[in-house]
């Protein structure tokens, strides 16, 4: 009788791993959506040791964290919904939010009547505000297309837009309902 009561509990606990790994695989997104890797910064990415014929040139650093492939080179875009307006150049990028609402959030806001910004250059991301970076004539980007422009870029998700500088790793996500930076 333990014999049996054994196996069942095992058979229960192997049915309940099968349920969760199943769950978690339906509930996840495809493994070809692109993730930004944030796990390296610019202090953790590996240095090379300059050759002594490359000290007479400029070596090109590689991005810390580069755009998708396939991204779209754009210098303006705005989300799906016409919410989030980006301004891409050569070493900035910012974005603007119309409608928002960050009071659950607890994040530091600006002003009502005028847009929340948000931009980010080599350093850390900062709001923007005061600053309008709106344009009627920004294209759309698609959710889960990706952007890019000199070292900036940007991917635009159902969840929010996420830009970035792709030397630095710097940047920043926002939504109507919160914003990180990183």
């Amino acid at each position: 009788m333990w014999f049996a009561c054994g196996g069942c509990l095992l058979l229960a606990l192997v049915l309940v791993l099968v349920l969760a790994l199943v769950g978690r695989a339906w509930l996840s997104s495809d493994d070809e959506d692109y993730q930004r890797d944030s796990s390296t910064t610019e202090q953790e990415a590996p240095t090379e040791e300059p050759s002594e014929e490359a000290s007479e040139e400029t070596p090109t650093e590689d991005p810390v964290s580069p755009a998708p492939d396939g991204a779209h080179e754009m210098t303006e875009l705005r989300s799906p919904t016409g919410n989030i307006t980006c301004l891409l150049d050569e070493e900035t990028v910012s974005c603007s939010l119309v409608d928002r609402d960050f009071g659950d959030a607890g994040l530091e806001d600006c002003e009502e009547d005028g847009p929340f910004s948000l931009q980010v250059a080599d350093s850390e991301a900062s709001t923007a505000c005061g600053s309008s970076f709106l344009s009627d004539s920004a294209q759309t980007l698609e959710y889960d297309e990706s952007a890019v422009y000199g070292d900036m870029a940007c991917t635009s998700r159902f969840d929010g837009m996420t830009c970035w500088n792709t030397m630095t790793g710097k940047g920043f996500m926002a939504n109507k309902v919160t914003y990180e930076t990183f």
